[in-house]
Formats: structure tokens, C-alpha cells, sequence
């Protein structure tokens, strides 16, 4: 709820917002295309089989309405699908295999916005605001009582700043090295729950992570490197997006049960 909220917050202040819809989501999405006379229709490639369903449902409705689609793949570094047609249709299953596939990243950063078009006529959909977790059935506690983080991209983004403004540590960090159990002061950056749900862009912190390299002298290689847990991830996405029932045991084909 943190991270919609501060969302909502950051569109505001260029002149938009958050437009919160209820129901299921590809029924509320087809209902806005024809209420709204969507023409183009732009969201994050999504590798997750859930939500890959729920795109498709909505792709189909869109391109049988003749609405043009835009959905580039953003939330990894790499098009997990590239590395696959590369390895021959399969996913590579050791982290060096997938370095060589990978290769070095080609990637452009967009451009900060400064301002965006304000929201139109919704028609006949309701608005809502960002619910509480109250609004959502759950007891609303202070959060001081459980953790210290915060959800959001602008606390992203905070702790991105914070973690680079060590240079030496940035350039000195090797996993495992460091106290896991380490929870006020932790020995790693703590975004990896930004990563995952979209408060941080993994291709803008890769690249802040290649700006400071080019200012050391020298600095840790994957994959014990901050670059190197980057690309972690990166494997497992793609690991994940080639192997059907990855997250289950049962016709999990790399899975030893």
C-alpha cells in the first residue's frame, strides 16, 4: 500500500494520478479500453505464468479491437526469452552458462518526466483512492512495531543514493561476505523487495552500479559483486520463465525431488 501511495503522490506532483479500479482485473481493464476509446494500450511485459494469463486475456481483447500494444520487457535487465533462444529453447542452469549467453546489456534509460497529461473523463468507471489496509480487511498497526522499511519508490531511491554514496563499500562487496543476520545496519542494500515490485528500475541500478566502477580503481567481479547479485536475479528470472511449474515440485522437470 506504501508503494501505491507514493506512487499516486509522485504522479500527482506532475499532474496526474493513480487511477485505482476494482474488480477482476482483466474484466475492469477491457471495460475501461471500450469506455475510455483506448487506442493504444502500454504495460510491463510480465514473465509470472499468473500474470502472463491475464496479459494475454487482455492482448487479445486489444488486438481484436484493433488497439495497438506496447509491452516491452523492463522489470530484468535481460529479455529472458533472448537468453532461451540463444541456449537452443532451453534455460541455461548455471549461472556462468547464462553470463556468456547474456553477454553485456544494450539498454537506453528513459528521460525524467517533468510534467504528465492530466487524467480525462473516467466515463462510468469509479475512482478510487488507494485503500488503507484496513479498507482491505486486515488490523492496521504502526509499522515501527515490525520493520524499519519502507515500501516506495522515492525510499528506492533513497536507499540507492545512500548505498552508492560509499563508493569503497560499493566496490569492496562480496557476498557471502557480510553478517546475514544483520537487520538495523544490514551488510547488503536491501532492495531486492524494491526490485521485485517495481519501486526500482534493475537496469537503472545496474547502471548506477557500471558509474561508479568507472571511478575505482578496482572492484569485486560477478558473482560474489553487487553486479553479480544483479545478474543473479536475472538467472533465476530466466530460469523461472523456461521451466513450466518452476515454482512447484510436481512437473517441475529440474526439480529433484
Amino acid at each position: 500500500m506504501e508503494s501505491l501511495a507514493d506512487l499516486d503522490s509522485s504522479l500527482k506532483k506532475l499532474g496526474s494520478r493513480l487511477l485505482v479500479l476494482k474488480g477482476e482485473p482483466s474484466e475492469v481493464l477491457i471495460r475501461c479500453l471500450n469506455e475510455w476509446d483506448v487506442r493504444k494500450l502500454c504495460f510491463e511485459y510480465d514473465t509470472d505464468p499468473y500474470y502472463q494469463a491475464l496479459d494475454d486475456k487482455a492482448k487479445n481483447y486489444a488486438s481484436a479491437a484493433g488497439i495497438e500494444v506496447f509491452s516491452p520487457v523492463s522489470h530484468t535487465i535481460f529479455d529472458p526469452a533472448d537468453i532461451i533462444e540463444k541456449n537452443g529453447g532451453r534455460p541455461p542452469l548455471s549461472y556462468q552458462s547464462f553470463l556468456k549467453l547474456a553477454g553485456e546489456p544494450s539498454f537506453s534509460l528513459s528521460v525524467e518526466l517533468s510534467w504528465m497529461p492530466p487524467v480525462g473523463d473516467v466515463g462510468r468507471c469509479e475512482i478510487l483512492q488507494v485503500p488503507t489496509l484496513k479498507e482491505l480487511g486486515y488490523v492496521e498497526k504502526h509499522q515501527d512495531e515490525f520493520t524499519p522499511f519502507r515500501g516506495g519508490e522515492s525510499e528506492a531511491l533513497r536507499r540507492l543514493r545512500e548505498s552508492l554514496s560509499d563508493k569503497e563499500w560499493v566496490a569492496n562487496f562480496e557476498k557471502p561476505k557480510g553478517d546475514p543476520s544483520a537487520y538495523i545496519k544490514p551488510a547488503t542494500t536491501v532492495l531486492s523487495p524494491y526490485l521485485k515490485f517495481g519501486c526500482l528500475s534493475s537496469r537503472y541500478f545496474y547502471q548506477c552500479l557500471k558509474d561508479v566502477y568507472k571511478n575505482v580503481k578496482r572492484h569485486t567481479s560477478p558473482p560474489v559483486s553487487l553486479v553479480g547479485q544483479l545478474l543473479w536475479r536475472e538467472f533465476f528470472y530466466t530460469v523461472a520463465f523456461g521451466t513450466p511449474n518452476f515454482d512447484e515440485m510436481k512437473g517441475n522437470k529440474i526439480c529433484k525431488q
